[in-house]
């Protein structure tokens, strides 16, 4: 909800009015964090109070710190590190990018869809089981800094289709994979109890 929004960006904070794109995961070549960075220099001239927050570390921090310097991002794009408060941080997000390069099954994914919000993926991996373009997030090229850029565009102008992708990915997960969890979990109580008896 927008309450719980504006109260996220407050205590970690972060502009209540700027429009902002996050990102989670290790900083390397395979989760096209670079591709990001890219299309923040295209959507700040449609996006003028853009703010992208990159999470995560890993081999790429100093490459992507310094074109975010080259390209004079430094008030777009910010690299957070390792965060331990990343559910909070999702709450103060517009939209959840992932533009990786090739992919399993996103966990970073399957949270800012659990977080109620709108998200840009490419189809590699796991992900086009998980994201039908258009109706629970956005599909985009993969290495199409362009196209990211245009889907963010389009999350940015048009908030009915924002709320109907959120609602729809977070729909996707609780139907998906809450289940399967479950299932899961009552199978281990249920060694675990077979495991005691044995004894």
């Amino acid at each position: 909800s927008v309450i719980e929004k504006n109260r996220a960006r407050k205590a970690l904070s972060l502009p209540p009015d700027a429009f902002i794109v996050g990102n989670v995961g290790r900083l390397e070549n395979q989760k096209g964090q670079i591709l990001l960075i890219e299309a923040a220099q295209l959507l700040r001239k449609k996006i003028p109070n853009l703010l992208v927050l990159i999470l995560g570390q890993g081999n790429l921090q100093t490459e992507l710190a310094a074109k975010i310097t080259a390209e004079n991002l430094g008030d777009s794009v910010r690299l957070l590190g390792v965060r331990r408060d990343i559910p909070e941080i999702l709450q103060a997000l517009d939209v959840f990018a992932l533009p990786s390069r090739w992919e399993g099954l996103p966990i970073a994914l399957l949270e800012a869809m659990a977080a109620r919000l709108p998200v840009v993926a490419t189809p590699v991996g796991g992900v086009p089981e998980i994201i039908q373009d258009g109706r629970n997030g956005l599909l985009v090229p993969v290495a199409d800094a362009v196209k990211l850029a245009d889907a963010i565009t389009k999350l940015f102008d048009d908030r009915t289709l924002c709320d109907a992708l959120a609602r729809n990915a977070q729909a996707t997960v609780t139907d998906r994979f809450s289940a399967v969890a479950m299932v899961s979990q009552l199978e281990s109580i249920y060694q675990a109890a077979l495991t005691e008896h044995r004894l």
